[in-house]
C-alpha cells in the first residue's frame, strides 16, 4: 500500500463528478426587472467606449487616451487591456467622462453578462496628489439594509463559498502602484442575488472606496520580495478601514488573482517556475478541453474557451498563497468611495446617477449547501496490524439546486455541467478504484472519473483504532460546480469554475 504521510503539509482532495444534473434543458423565461427610472434621476453619460481613441472631455482639457490604447499610461495586464468587446459581453454600467462637464472622478464601469464581472476603469488626473511608492487598496461593498442577506459579493470575497454566510464586502491590495495621468482596473465577480427586483437604492447599494497603501516587509510563500506581484485578498479582512494593517500567513490564508500568463510569469520568482508553467499549461488546456466539462487544476476560475490553435489566456483565477506583509494607509490620498445604485431592481426611486445596464448581475447561485453522504467500512489488513479502512462519499443531487440569473438564460445557453465532490484531507488517504491525481499552487489532489449516484469508493487508510469516529466532522467536503456559458450570438463560450462547502453525514 502506497504511503504518503510525507506530503505534508499540502492539501489533499478526493473528487466525484456527478453528470446526474448534467441532461436537464435550462429554458430561458422573461425578464422581471423593470426598467423604470426617477423622474429626478441623472441618466449615465454615454459612452461608445469600442470606436474611440480618446474620451470625451470637455474642450481645453487635457486629452485622455482610452485605457487600451497605444500611447496610454495603464497599470493593469496586456490580456485585460485586449478584454473589452460588446462582442465578449461588456456592457456599459456607469460614466463620468462627458464633453460638458470634468466629473470630480474620472471613470467608467463595464459589465460582462457572460462571466459575471464588473470592471471599473478609473484614470487618476495629472493634477491628482499621490503618494510615492503606494499601492492601490480598494473594496467592493453592499450597504443597506437588505445587504446582509444578499450572497453577491460572495464569489469575489470567498474561495471555496459558503452559501450559508454572506459577505458584506471583497477588499485587496492590488500589485500596482499609484502615479498621475494612469489608467487603473479593478474587477470583481458577482453572484446572482435571485431577490434583486425587489430591492431599491434605499435598501441595496454598491460602496467601491480606493485608497492608497504603503508596504513594508512583504513576503510571498517565503520569498521576501521588494513589492507586490501579485493582487491579494484576504477572506474577512478590510484593507480600506484600517490606518494600519498586517497580514500574517500563520493565521490568515491569502489568494492571489491572476488573469493571464503576465501574471503568472511574475510569480515565478515567490511560487517558482515548476508551478506557475504548470498553471500557465492547466489554463491553456482547460480552455482547449472539450465537450464533457470536466476540469481539472481549478478551484476557482472565469475563461473564454479556446476555439482556435491561439492560446486564450483571459482568465480571472484565484490561487491559494502564504502572505506576510505590513503596511499602512496614507489617510491624505482617498483616490475615491463613490456609492452606487445596483442594477436589477426598478430604479424609481433612485436619486443622481442611474445604471446605464439595468438587469439583474451574476451568472447564478446555489439553492442551498450540498450535502456529501460518507461511509466507511474495515478490512483485515493481510500484512497484519491495525485495521484498513476504505472510505466511500456520495454527493446528494437533491440537496441543492443551481440558480441560473434569467437574463443569461434569455441570451445563452448553459451546457456540459458537472458537479465535484472534493475532500480536504490532512491524513493523506491513498487513493484506490476511483483515484487520480492532479496538482495545482503546489497542492495535491486526486479526481474520481465517474459518478452515477452510488456511493464510490475513493481512498484507503490505516485505521488508528477499531473504529474511526467522526471523520466526516474533522475534514472539510466541497462540491465544485462547472459549466459552459454558450453564447446565442456566437460570441465566445465561457467556462465557469466555483467551489462550495458542503454539508456531510456519516452512515
Amino acid at each position: 500500500m502506497k504511503t504518503l504521510y510525507k506530503i505534508l503539509p499540502v492539501f489533499f482532495f478526493l473528487f466525484l463528478i456527478s453528470c446526474s444534473k448534467e441532461d436537464h434543458q435550462v429554458e430561458p423565461v422573461k425578464s422581471l426587472t423593470s426598467l423604470n427610472k426617477s423622474s429626478n434621476a441623472i441618466a449615465t453619460y454615454p459612452l461608445n467606449w469600442e470606436n474611440i481613441d480618446l474620451m470625451p472631455t470637455p474642450p481645453g482639457t487635457p486629452l485622455i487616451l482610452v485605457p487600451w490604447a497605444s500611447g496610454a499610461s495603464r497599470q493593469f495586464t496586456s490580456e485585460i487591456a485586449n478584454d473589452y468587446k460588446s462582442s465578449d459581453g461588456w456592457m456599459l454600467v456607469y460614466n463620468t467622462f462627458n464633453t460638458q462637464h470634468t466629473h470630480d472622478n474620472l471613470y467608467f464601469i463595464l459589465y460582462n453578462k457572460y462571466r459575471g464581472l464588473i470592471r471599473m476603469y478609473y484614470y487618476v488626473p495629472s493634477s491628482a496628489n499621490y503618494i510615492s511608492s503606494a499601492n492601490i487598496i480598494q473594496k467592493l461593498a453592499i450597504e443597506g439594509p437588505y445587504a446582509q442577506s444578499s450572497p453577491m459579493l460572495n464569489f469575489s470575497a470567498q474561495e471555496f463559498v459558503d452559501v450559508n454566510t454572506n459577505s458584506r464586502f471583497a477588499s485587496s491590495i492590488e500589485q500596482w502602484q499609484v502615479a498621475r495621468s494612469t489608467w487603473y482596473v479593478l474587477q470583481h465577480e458577482l453572484a446572482y442575488d435571485e431577490n434583486m427586483s425587489t430591492q431599491s437604492y434605499s435598501s441595496f447599494n454598491f460602496f467601491w472606496p480606493i485608497r492608497s497603501g504603503q508596504l513594508t516587509n512583504i513576503s510571498l510563500n517565503g520569498t521576501v520580495t521588494g513589492s507586490l506581484t501579485g493582487t491579494v485578498s484576504t477572506p474577512g479582512i478590510d484593507f480600506t478601514l484600517s490606518p494600519n494593517f498586517s497580514i500574517d500567513k500563520s493565521r490568515n490564508k491569502s489568494t492571489i488573482t491572476v488573469n493571464g500568463s503576465s501574471d503568472a510569469d511574475k510569480l515565478k520568482p515567490t511560487f517558482g517556475s515548476q508551478i506557475m508553467d504548470a498553471l500557465k499549461s492547466a489554463i491553456i488546456s482547460g480552455v482547449k478541453s472539450g465537450g464533457s466539462g470536466v476540469v481539472s487544476n481549478f478551484i476557482s476560475g472565469i475563461f473564454k474557451k479556446n476555439t482556435t490553435t491561439t492560446p486564450e489566456e483571459n482568465v480571472n483565477l484565484k490561487i491559494k498563497a502564504d502572505v506576510s506583509l505590513t503596511g499602512q494607509l496614507t489617510s491624505d490620498f482617498l483616490i475615491t468611495s463613490p456609492a452606487f445604485s445596483i442594477p436589477g431592481y426598478n430604479q424609481t426611486f433612485t436619486t443622481g446617477f442611474v445604471p446605464a445596464y439595468n438587469k439583474p448581475l451574476g451568472v447564478f447561485y446555489l439553492s442551498s449547501r450540498p450535502l456529501v453522504r460518507i461511509k466507511l467500512d474495515h478490512l483485515e489488513n493481510p500484512e497484519g496490524g491495525r485495521l484498513l479502512s476504505d472510505y466511500k462519499f456520495q454527493l446528494d443531487n437533491s440537496s441543492y439546486n443551481i440558480i441560473y440569473n434569467p437574463e443569461v438564460l434569455n441570451i445563452a445557453s448553459i451546457t456540459n455541467v458537472n458537479h465535484e465532490v472534493l475532500i480536504d484531507d490532512h491524513w493523506s488517504i491513498d487513493p484506490i478504484e476511483h483515484g487520480l491525481y492532479e496538482s495545482v499552487d503546489g497542492s495535491i489532489y486526486q479526481r474520481i472519473q465517474t459518478f452515477n449516484g452510488n456511493f464510490l469508493k475513493v481512498g484507503r487508510i490505516t485505521s488508528f483504532d477499531q473504529i474511526d469516529v467522526g471523520y466526516g466532522r474533522e475534514v472539510k467536503v466541497y462540491v465544485r460546480v462547472t459549466f459552459d456559458v454558450v453564447p446565442n450570438d456566437g460570441s465566445p463560450t465561457v467556462r465557469i469554475i466555483k467551489t462550495f462547502v458542503a454539508d456531510t453525514i456519516e452512515i
